[in-house]
């Protein structure tokens, strides 16, 4: 297999992409898992309590 690592801050990208996400905040890992496991709380641990989630078509 290949394994591609990716940087992408959009989620729609990484739920249409990724099979696997680690997230980073300050320097350490906050989430390690599936896409579709990064609920509106893991968004908001991970990018903070005033952030939006957009789409990208």
């Amino acid at each position: 297999g290949t394994t591609v690592i990716c940087n992408l801050h959009f989620l729609s990208l990484v739920r249409r992409y990724a099979t696997r996400v680690i997230a980073l905040k300050g320097g350490r890992m906050v989430f390690n898992g599936q896409p579709d496991e990064i609920t509106d709380t893991w968004f908001k641990t991970i990018y903070g309590e005033e952030a939006m989630e957009v789409e990208i078509r």
